[in-house]
């Protein structure tokens, strides 16, 4: 399914896109992302998937054994049929979070992320940033 929401059809589109470990903040957090999406971002927003990401997830779900865990994998997997997945033609052997980069460069976007290491890698990039913050909100770094 794609989603492009918008509140003003005039405002150019944006591309936020959700790094795996974002697809359980709805479920580990209980926050509605694109609630919060629409109240730091003042303009129209897609909301992207690398395929990547998906296959992490169900590569995930296949080896857990804990049924606490096999849940939260299927709601996030259940959670990205919301938005659109992409296939990105990368080099292969670049990790998902390397490809999410190249993406976010090439596409102008904003990485949505709870993962430090990425976070600090994006940050230096100068790639604006949306995490969780006190468990009950999204804040976004680097975005004007």
């Amino acid at each position: 399914m794609d989603m492009v929401l918008s509140r003003d059809k005039n405002k150019r589109n944006l591309c936020i896109i959700l790094d795996t470990n974002f697809l359980f903040v709805p479920y580990l957090f209980k926050i509605d992302i694109l609630d919060e999406f629409y109240n730091i971002i003042n303009t129209s927003f897609e909301i992207l998937i690398l395929k990547d990401s998906i296959e992490e997830l169900k590569r995930k779900l296949m080896n857990i054994k804990s049924e606490k865990q096999r849940k939260e994998i299927e709601m996030a997997l259940e959670y990205a049929k919301n938005f659109k997945v992409i296939d990105v033609d990368f080099n292969k052997s670049l990790s998902v979070d390397d490809k999410i980069v190249e993406f976010a460069l090439l596409n102008n976007c904003i990485v949505a992320t709870n993962d430090k290491e990425l976070r600090k890698k994006l940050k230096r990039l100068g790639i604006p940033i949306i995490c969780v913050r006190g468990k009950k909100y999204l804040t976004i770094y680097g975005y004007y």
